[in-house]
């Protein structure tokens, strides 16, 4: 399955890149690693359990994906690439379009988390500056 490149509700954005650093809307490929990391780091989320393969497909075609189409989503996902690699995903979930506010959701590779807090630290800090421009300039909550 091959998802859009961009949602609906912010379609002018395809992805924000940094010399290194690559934040795209989430791609269907991703949902193996991060299956993974939720998985280990259960203690970070509010993820009840292990999510199974078949789960974690059944999430990303019956949610993720129409998520693309939907004017006003109940979240917005988004990959992180560090030279090309996966390293993380994150969003804009729990959307209040009403209110116009959203929360920041926001995972990276496990290894990274544990072993390389000053990388860390900057791909969380490229990821923050990003969905800031899409809360403010993109969808203007």
């Amino acid at each position: 399955m091959k998802f859009p490149e961009t949602y609906y509700c912010i379609q002018n954005f395809m992805g924000c890149s940094t010399d290194d650093i690559l934040i795209t809307p989430i791609r269907f490929a991703d949902r193996i690693p991060i299956r993974k990391w939720r998985n280990e780091q259960t203690f970070h989320l509010r993820q009840q359990g292990l999510i199974s393969e078949e789960h974690q497909d059944k999430y990303f075609k019956q949610v993720v994906f129409p998520l693309f189409q939907e004017e006003h989503p109940s979240q917005l996902l988004f990959s992180i690439y560090l030279n090309g690699s996966l390293v993380g995903y994150g969003g804009l979930v729990h959307f209040n379009w009403v209110d116009k506010y959203t929360e920041l959701s926001f995972l990276t590779n496990t290894e990274i988390l544990e072993n390389d807090h000053n990388e860390y630290k900057r791909i969380f800090s490229v990821f923050i500056s990003t969905m800031k421009n899409v809360v403010f300039e993109h969808l203007k909550l």
